[in-house]
C-alpha cells in the first residue's frame, strides 16, 4: 500500500461519524428559514431547505449570490411546491415579470411552470438569453427549440462556442434547415431566372406555331412559383410578355393588314377581269355583227379607265394585268380603225363567198389586216372569223405553191448554170454542151426570168461558143503527158492501193480529155493502154491477196454469227448478269469491226444477220430491264410507304432490306442506264425520308440523353457536396446518400458508355464517401474518447476528494450537467462513468483504492503486451507474473484471446480513486497507441 493510501486511510479511521441532528420535519418555517440561509452544516442546511414552504425566502436562495448547490436544491424545492399548487405561478409571473431569464431558471424544476413560463416568452432576446445561459440544459434546449430567427440562431451558435454542444446542435440544425431553404429559394429563383431568359429569347424571335406553345408553357411554368418567389422577377417576366404579346399583337396587325390587301386585290384582280371580258365581247360583236357600235367602246372606256389606272397606281403587282387591259384596248381601237377603213369582216366574207373568181390579193390584204386583232380574243370558234381564216389560208397556200414553182424553176436554171460554167472551166466541153442544152430547154419554159439570171445565162451563151475554139487546141498536149505519167507508174515502189487509185485517176483524165472532140488519137490511146497494164501488174498481186483475205474475214463473220447465235439461245436472260452481257455485245462489237474487209455481195446478208442476232439480244435485254425497273419501281414505292411507318427502328431495318435488294437487282447498263439513274434518285430520296426521321428521333434521345447527363452529374455534384462536410455535418448530409445512389441508379436513358462512367463515378464517390465516414468515425470517436477521459479525471478528482473527505457535491452537480450535455459516448462508457459517479461517496471506494495502482499498471502492461513493445524497467517483473499467469490459463487451448484497445479503455474507466501521483503517469502511458490494437 502506497504511503498516501495509508495516510489517507489512517485519517479516515481517527475521524468519527457526524452527530445525525434534529428532525427539521417538525421545524417550523422560521426555523427552517434560518437554518436554510444561516446554518454552517451543509447537510443541516440542505435538509431545512427540501422542507422550506414556498415564498420570498425560498425564492431568494434559488435567486441570490449562494452557492450552485444551494441554488439548485432552492430551485428543486420551488418545483416540487409548485408541482402540488401550480397556481403559485401567477405570483411569481406578477412579481418577477420584469427578469424572465431568472424566473425560468426559478421554475426549471417543474415541468408545467416551465412550460407555461415559456409560453408567455415573446421575445427572442429573452429566449437567447435562456439559451445560452438557462440553469439545465432542458432548459438550453427548449429556449433553443423555441428560437425561429435566423440571425439569433447565428448569434447563439457564435455565443456558445464550446460550451453546449446539444445546444449548439440544435442551433445548426435550424440554420441549417435555414440553408435548404436559401439553397431551395436560389434554386428556385435560379429556375425563374431562366424562365425569364427564356422568355426574353421568345420576344425576339419570330412569330410561329412554336412560339404560341412556349409561351403557353412559360406562363404555366411562372403560375407554378409562389408570390414571394417571383417578387423579384416579376417586373422583368411582365416586360417580357408583354413584348411577346406585342409581337402577337403586331403579327395579327399584319395578317388583318394583308388580309384587307388581299380582299382589295381580289377586287381589283375581278375588276380587270371583267373590264378585259367587257372588251373582248365588244370585239368578238365587232367582228361577227355589222351592227356594231363604236360607241360601246367608247362606254367601256369611261366607265373602267379610271379604275384601271387607279389601280396600276395602288398594286405594282398587276400592272402587267393592266397592260393586258390597255393592248387590249389598243387592239379594239385598232379594230375599229380597220373595220372602217376596209369594211365589217362579215360583208368581206361574204362578198367572197358569192363571187365565182379566187380571192383577190386586195380582199385577202383586208381580211388579214382585220384578222391580225384575234389573238386577245378567247380561244372559243367564230363563225365568221373561222370562215375568214380558211379564206385567207385557202389563197396563201395557192400564192405560195405558185410561188413555189417559180422558185424550183428559177433554181434548177441556176444550177445548170452553175454546173455548165464548172464544166466549162474543167474543160469539159461534152459536159458543158449536154447541161446547156437542158438549160435552154427550160429557159424556153420559164415566162419571165429575174435579171441576174438573165445576165448570168447571157454570160454563159458567150463563154459555150469560146469553148468551141479554143478546145481542139488545148487537148492535144494534154493527153501526151497523161500516156507519159502513166508509161512512168511501171518503175515506181507505189503501195499498190495508191498506184491503183494513180492509173485509174489517168485513164479518168484520158477520157475527159476524149469528151466533146473530134479525133480519138488511137495510136496515143493503145499507148495508154500497153503502159497501164504495164504499170498494174504488182497491184493484181495485191488485190489477190485482198480477196482471199475478204473471205477469211467473211469466214470468221459467219463463226462470230454463229457465236452468238448460241449466246442468244443457251444464255438465262430472266437473270442477265449486264456487266457481263455489256462486256460481250462490246468484245463481239469489236471483233465484228476487226473483220474486215468482206466480199461486197456478201458483206448485205452477213451484216442483216448479225443485226438481227444484235436486235433479239437486245429485245431480251430490254425485256430483262423491263422486268428490273419495274421490280426498282415496287422497291421506290416500298421505301415511300416506309416513310409513314411509325416505328422507325423497323422502318429503318426493312429500308436497309429494300438496299439490299436494290444491290441484288443491279443496274441494267447500256438503255437503262438514264432510267435506273432516275429511279435511284427517287429510291434514293425516299430513302433519305427514313433515315432523315431517324436523325431527328436521335437528336430527340441526344436532348434526352443531355438531360438525363445534366441530372447525373448533378447527382454526383451533390455527393461531392457530401464529401465536402465534415465531423457531424457530413454525418447529417450522409443520410441523403441512399436516395441520390437509387436515384444516380434509376438513370437508364444514357449511352451505355456514359451510363457505365456514371455508375462507376457514383461507385467510386461512394466509396469516398465510406472511406471518409470510416475516417470520421475514428476522428469523433477519439474526440469521444478524449472526452470520456476527460470526465473520468474530473470523476477520478471528485473520489480523490471524498477519500481526503472534501466537499465534492458541487463538483459532482456540474460534473452531471457536463455528463448531460455530451451526446456523443463511446458505446458503454456513460453507464461506467455514471454508476461510479452515483457510487462516488460509498464505503467501497477506501478499497477500491487500495487495488487502483495494481489494476492500472495491469492494463498499461496488457496494452503493451497486445502491441508487442516492451514495458518500463519497474513493471517487467509485475509483466512477467501476468503473463505466466496467462500461460496457465490458457494452458492447452487451441487459441489465445488477444486484448484490444476499447475493452482496455472501458476496464480503464472502471478503475477508481487512484492516487492522483501515479494516475496521470499510467493514464498518459495508457494512452500512447491505445486504439492501434
Amino acid at each position: 500500500m502506497s504511503l498516501l493510501n495509508r495516510i489517507l486511510k489512517s485519517k479516515k479511521t481517527k475521524t468519527s461519524r457526524p452527530d445525525p441532528g434534529p428532525d427539521l420535519r417538525q421545524a417550523d418555517q422560521t426555523t427552517l428559514q434560518s437554518l436554510a440561509s444561516s446554518s454552517k452544516d451543509p447537510k443541516l442546511r440542505e435538509e431545512a431547505i427540501a422542507h422550506l414552504a414556498f415564498g420570498s425566502e425560498l425564492i431568494n436562495l434559488a435567486t441570490g449570490e449562494h452557492s450552485l448547490k444551494i441554488k439548485t436544491l432552492a430551485r428543486r424545492q420551488v418545483g416540487i411546491c409548485l408541482e402540488k399548487d401550480l397556481s403559485l405561478l401567477d405570483d411569481l409571473l406578477k412579481n418577477q415579470s420584469g427578469n424572465q431569464p431568472e424566473l425560468i431558471n426559478l421554475v426549471s424544476c417543474s415541468q408545467s411552470a416551465s412550460q407555461k413560463v415559456f409560453a408567455s416568452i415573446t421575445d427572442e432576446k429573452v429566449l437567447l438569453d435562456i439559451a445560452l445561459n438557462g440553469a439545465t440544459t432542458h432548459l438550453r434546449q427548449h429556449a433553443a427549440h423555441k428560437l425561429e430567427s435566423r440571425h439569433i440562431l447565428e448569434s447563439l451558435l457564435n455565443d456558445l462556442g464550446h460550451r453546449d454542444k446539444s445546444v449548439a446542435q440544435i442551433a445548426k440544425s435550424k440554420l441549417e434547415e435555414f440553408k435548404q431553404a436559401d439553397a431551395q429559394l436560389a434554386e428556385r429563383r435560379a429556375k425563374i431566372e431562366l424562365l425569364c431568359n427564356d422568355l426574353d429569347n421568345l420576344a425576339k424571335r419570330k412569330i410561329d406555331d412554336y412560339f404560341f406553345h412556349r409561351l403557353a408553357e412559360l406562363e404555366q411554368a411562372w403560375s407554378l412559383f409562389t408570390q414571394e418567389d417571383k417578387a423579384t422577377f416579376s417586373e422583368r417576366f411582365t416586360k417580357s410578355k408583354h413584348a411577346c404579346q406585342q409581337l402577337i399583337a403586331e403579327q395579327q396587325q399584319r395578317e388583318q393588314q394583308a388580309q384587307a390587301v388581299a380582299e382589295k386585290r381580289q377586287k381589283a384582280e375581278a375588276l380587270l377581269q371583267e373590264v378585259v371580258t367587257a372588251l373582248r365581247q365588244h370585239m368578238v360583236q365587232v367582228y361577227e355583227s355589222e351592227q356594231a357600235e363604236h360607241g360601246q367602246l367608247q362606254q367601256i372606256v369611261a366607265q373602267y379607265d379610271a379604275q384601271v389606272e387607279s389601280i396600276a397606281g395602288e398594286f405594282p403587282q398587276l400592272q402587267s394585268n393592266c397592260k393586258n387591259y390597255y393592248k387590249l384596248l389598243k387592239s379594239a381601237q385598232q379594230l375599229w380603225q380597220d373595220t372602217n377603213a376596209c369594211g365589217p369582216l362579215g360583208t368581206l366574207v361574204r362578198r367572197c363567198s358569192e363571187s365565182s373568181d379566187s380571192l383577190s390579193a386586195s380582199s385577202a390584204g383586208d381580211i388579214k389586216k382585220l384578222l391580225r386583232h384575234t389573238q386577245a380574243l378567247p380561244q372559243e370558234a367564230l363563225p365568221t372569223v373561222e370562215q375568214a381564216r380558211t379564206l385567207v389560208e385557202q389563197w396563201s397556200q395557192t400564192q405560195q405553191d405558185q410561188a413555189d414553182k417559180e422558185k424550183a424553176v428559177l433554181k434548177k436554171l441556176n444550177d445548170l448554170a452553175r454546173k455548165a460554167n464548172w464544166a466549162i472551166d474543167h474543160g469539159r466541153i461534152r459536159q458543158a454542151r449536154g447541161i446547156y442544152k437542158e438549160l435552154q430547154e427550160k429557159r424556153q419554159r420559164a415566162t419571165s426570168l429575174p435579171t441576174n439570171i438573165e445576165r448570168r445565162l447571157e454570160d454563159l451563151d458567150i463563154a459555150m461558143e469560146k469553148l468551141g475554139d479554143w478546145h481542139e487546141f488545148a487537148v492535144q498536149p494534154k493527153k501526151i503527158s497523161v500516156v507519159e505519167k502513166m508509161e512512168a507508174l511501171a518503175d515506181t515502189k507505189m503501195h499498190p492501193n495508191d498506184l491503183s487509185a494513180q492509173i485509174k485517176a489517168l485513164q479518168e483524165e484520158w477520157k475527159l480529155l476524149c469528151k466533146g472532140g473530134k479525133n480519138e488519137d488511137k495510136e496515143l490511146w493503145q499507148r495508154l493502154q500497153t503502159a497501164s497494164d504495164k504499170a498494174f501488174e504488182p497491184c493484181r498481186a495485191f488485190f489477190d491477196e485482198q480477196v482471199k483475205q475478204r473471205d477469211h474475214n467473211a469466214v470468221k463473220r459467219e463463226e462470230l454469227i454463229a457465236q452468238m447465235q448460241q449466246y442468244l439461245d443457251a444464255y438465262s436472260w430472266e437473270n442477265p448478269v449486264w456487266k457481263d452481257v455489256d462486256k460481250t455485245l462490246q468484245v463481239a462489237k469489236e471483233s465484228w469491226k476487226s473483220y474486215w474487209p468482206v466480199p461486197r455481195k456478201q458483206n448485205t446478208a452477213l451484216q442483216e444477220k448479225f443485226d438481227s442476232i444484235l436486235a433479239n439480244i437486245h429485245a431480251k435485254l430490254d425485256t430483262a430491264r423491263q422486268s428490273n425497273q419495274e421490280a426498282k419501281r415496287k422497291l421506290v414505292d416500298n421505301a415511300k410507304s416506309l416513310g409513314e411507318s411509325e416505328d422507325i427502328s423497323q422502318a429503318i431495318e426493312e429500308a436497309k432490306k429494300l438496299q439490299s435488294q436494290w444491290k441484288d437487282l443491279g443496274g441494267t447498263g447500256g438503255r437503262g442506264r438514264q432510267e435506273d439513274q432516275k429511279l435511284w434518285q427517287q429510291f434514293r430520296e425516299a430513302c433519305d425520308v427514313v433515315f432523315a426521321k431517324r436523325e431527328q428521333e436521335h437528336q430527340a434521345a441526344q436532348q434526352k440523353f443531355d438531360t438525363e447527363r445534366t441530372r447525373g452529374l448533378s447527382l454526383l455534384q451533390k455527393l461531392d457536396d457530401i464529401l465536402a462536410k465534415s465531423e457531424h455535418a457530413f454525418f447529417e448530409a450522409r443520410k441523403a446518400v441512399k436516395p441520390l445512389e437509387q436515384e444516380i441508379l434509376s438513370i437508364s436513358e444514357l449511352p451505355e458508355k456514359d451510363l457505365r462512367k456514371l455508375k462507376n463515378d457514383c461507385r467510386h464517390k461512394l466509396e469516398q464517401i465510406d472511406k471518409k465516414a470510416k475516417a470520421e468515425r475514428n476522428v469523433l470517436s477519439q474526440q469521444a474518447w478524449r472526452t470520456v477521459f476527460g470526465i473520468a479525471d474530473s470523476l477520478h478528482a471528485i473520489e480523490v476528494a471524498h477519500l481526503n473527505n472534501t466537499d465534492n457535491h458541487a463538483a459532482q452537480t456540474q460534473l452531471r450537467d457536463e455528463i448531460s450535455e455530451i451526446d456523443d459516448w463511446p458505446s458503454g462508457t456513460r453507464a461506467i462513468i455514471e454508476q461510479r459517479l452515483d457510487t462516488s461517496g460509498n464505503q467501497q471506494l477506501q478499497s477500491d483504492n487500495e487495488q487502483s495502482e495494481k489494476q492500472l499498471r495491469l492494463l498499461c502492461i496488457r496494452k503493451e503486451i497486445a502491441l508487442g513493445v516492451d514495458s518500463p524497467e519497474e513493471d517487467k517483473a509485475l509483466r512477467m507474473t501476468y503473463q505466466v499467469e496467462q500461460l496457465k490459463q490458457g494452458f492447452g487451448s487451441k487459441s489465445q484471446q488477444h486484448d484490444n484497445g476499447v475493452a482496455l479503455a472501458l476496464e480503464w474507466l472502471t478503475v477508481r480513486a487512484a492516487d492522483a501521483r501515479i494516475y496521470q503517469p499510467l493514464f498518459e502511458r495508457f494512452q500512447i497507441d491505445l486504439f492501434e490494437i
